[in-house]
C-alpha cells in the first residue's frame, strides 16, 4: 500500500511503498494517516514533485475530523473518561479559516472533579486562541487524549 509523505526539507510530496522514504539525502518516516491539515496544499504544476500552499482549510473542516477521530479512539474506552469535545463558540461559522500558528494542547484542572483539554493555536506575534476543548473524567484519561489530539495534528514523533 502506498503512503503520502511530505519532504520537511525539500518539499516534495510523493506516494511511497516503504516504512521510510528517502528525499533529496534526508531520510525520515511517512505522514501517518490519521494526520489532520490545517492549511490546503496542492500539487506545484511547475515542479510536479513539489507542493505549494493554497491557503488555510476551515475551521469546520478540520474540527470535523477531530471530533470524529477523537470520539472513535475514546468514546468507548471507560477508563479514559472522555465525556466530550466543542468548538469554542467564535468558530462555528462555517466558513471561518483555521488560525495559522502553532498548535498547543494541554490538560488543566476543571471546575468539578473532570479535566479539560484545550486546543489552542499560537501566532506568529505570540498570541493564543483557543479553538476547541475537551472534557475527560480522569487525569490519566486527559494526559492520553491529550497526547491523542497533538499527534492528530503533529504524528506520533511530532514530525509531522
Amino acid at each position: 500500500m502506498a503512503i503520502k509523505h511530505y519532504c520537511s526539507n525539500c518539499g516534495a510530496q510523493k506516494q511511497i511503498e516503504s516504512k521510510h522514504y528517502q528525499c533529496c539525502g534526508y531520510i525520515g518516516d511517512p505522514i501517518e494517516s490519521h494526520l489532520i491539515e490545517t492549511e490546503v496544499w496542492i500539487q506545484n504544476p511547475e515542479k510536479k514533485d513539489f507542493v505549494q500552499y493554497q491557503g488555510q482549510r476551515t475551521v469546520d473542516q478540520v474540527y470535523t475530523e477531530l471530533e470524529s477521530q477523537v470520539r472513535e479512539k475514546f468514546e468507548s474506552v471507560e477508563e479514559t473518561g472522555f465525556d466530550y469535545i466543542s468548538l469554542e463558540h467564535e468558530y462555528r461559522a462555517k466558513d471561518t479559516l483555521f488560525p495559522k500558528g502553532y498548535i498547543c494542547v494541554f490538560v488543566l484542572p476543571g471546575s468539578s472533579e473532570a479535566y479539560r483539554i484545550n486546543l489552542c493555536v499560537n501566532d506568529a506575534n505570540g498570541n493564543y486562541t483557543q479553538v476547541a476543548s475537551c472534557k475527560v473524567w480522569s487525569l490519566s484519561g486527559a494526559h492520553d487524549v491529550c497526547k491523542y489530539i497533538w499527534s492528530c495534528f503533529y504524528g506520533e514523533n511530532g514530525r509531522g
